[in-house]
């Protein structure tokens, strides 16, 4: 999963926007999974329990399910060493859930105005290391960095049509990226700025990557 960094003062416009690609792209990929996880789920399991959960994860990767900022601040004073503590004691035996945890520092963080980077980054790097991304136990875990990802995607601004034929063409963005954020009216403008003979085989590329 993309590591969002918050943007400087001093950072270049093109960097910015090559960022927002990479992360959007990210976003929107990662958001497919989780629902390709979420619909199996929602065929096997029956039980309301387990549909009110996935109701909440839902939210979760959304990005609706905040806390207040002061809230924030306090859970953070009271609670952020026992939360990570606790991460570090079931990284092992039970990653999902150490990733929830990790992932509830960064959260409380972001919420809180503060820098959450390298505590989201943390929590990423442990839920790789899940067997099973997509069991029950699992789904509010990856859905809490889904919506810490949507809130930090917020700020960015989705590039042109030309500067997106411009990072591709210097290699600073694929294909398979650019098609995820585009819209098929979009998608259309961009082959239209790629020489003529390549065209066909963008499109193709495009679709294969969606």
């Amino acid at each position: 999963m993309e590591s969002y960094t918050t943007e400087r003062q001093e950072d270049a416009p093109a960097v910015v926007a090559e960022r927002a690609v990479h992360a959007l792209a990210d976003l929107r990929r990662k958001t497919a999974e989780l629902r390709l996880g979420m619909l199996a789920l929602q065929r096997d399991e029956n039980r309301e329990e387990q549909k009110t959960e996935l109701e909440a994860a839902q939210k979760e990767a959304g990005g609706e399910t905040t806390v207040e900022r002061e809230m924030a601040v306090r859970e953070l004073a009271e609670k952020e060493s026992d939360l990570r503590e606790r991460a570090a004691l079931f990284a092992t035996a039970s990653p999902g859930y150490a990733t929830y945890l990790l992932g509830r520092i960064a959260k409380l963080k972001q919420c809180a105005g503060l820098p959450f980077e390298t505590d989201y980054a943390e929590a990423v790097a442990l839920h790789a290391k899940t067997d099973a991304p997509h069991k029950l136990e699992d789904i509010l875990p990856n859905a809490q960095l889904l919506g810490i990802a949507r809130r930090a995607v917020s700020a960015y601004a989705l590039p042109s049509v030309s500067e997106l034929a411009r990072f591709f063409n210097e290699g600073k963005a694929t294909l398979q990226d650019i098609a995820l954020i585009l819209t098929e009216q979009d998608r259309e403008a961009f082959l239209s700025l790629l020489p003529e003979g390549e065209r066909r085989a963008a499109s193709v590329r495009m679709d294969r990557g969606r």
